[in-house]
């Protein structure tokens, strides 16, 4: 049941977001969560160093999570991010090798591929929340055994794992992310 508490709350950040576009109360409101969320991060980096019997996995993913969520604030760190993501994305897509085969400078194969836009509220609050669960995820993970965590699916599936990250849970945050009924009609959504 937790899972559903933690998408619907990633569901109605992403369509505020959406809503910051218009209003910008909701932006600074956003602003401010994300903001209390690194100070927490931050205080609990800082506790887990401290505290020497702490796991230091878990310490840290809290400090990785904390800085990063920390450069995400600031729009130059956003700059970075969206060069850092533009260029893996050539990387992985192929346009940085093609760009090498034609002879081609290399900032004409991503010019027009900007991944992560830095302005933009929608991207900015997607980055935190990739950011956040991504850092859920790998702390749920035991590096000593690699024991991956166990993600079973019970039949018949009940409620509460249709409507977790495994389930249809994926699909209402990527609804919510391109902001459905919020910035995009339902058809638009589903186009995109």
């Amino acid at each position: 049941m937790a899972d559903f508490f933690v998408v619907f709350a990633c569901g109605i950040l992403g369509l505020m977001a959406h809503g910051a576009t218009t209003r910008p109360w909701l932006e600074w409101l956003l602003r401010i969560i994300i903001g209390f969320t690194f100070v927490v991060e931050c205080l609990i980096a800082v506790g887990g160093a401290i505290d020497f019997g702490h796991n230091p996995w878990q310490s840290g993913i809290s400090m990785g999570m904390a800085v990063a969520t920390g450069i995400g604030l600031f729009e130059v760190g956003r700059k970075f991010y969206s060069r850092l993501f533009t260029l893996l994305e050539s990387v992985f897509s192929g346009q940085w090798y093609v760009a090498l085969a034609n002879k081609l400078p290399y900032s004409n194969a991503i010019a027009n591929s900007q991944v992560f836009l830095p302005k933009s509220i929608p991207h900015m609050v997607g980055l935190f929340l990739y950011i956040s669960t991504f850092a859920m995820l790998l702390a749920s993970v035991d590096p000593e055994g690699m024991k991956m965590p166990g993600m079973p699916i019970p039949l018949p599936v009940p409620i509460d794992q249709l409507f977790s990250y495994n389930g249809l849970g994926l699909v209402i945050l990527a609804f919510c992310g391109c902001g459905i009924l919020v910035r995009r009609k339902f058809m638009e959504v589903v186009k995109r």
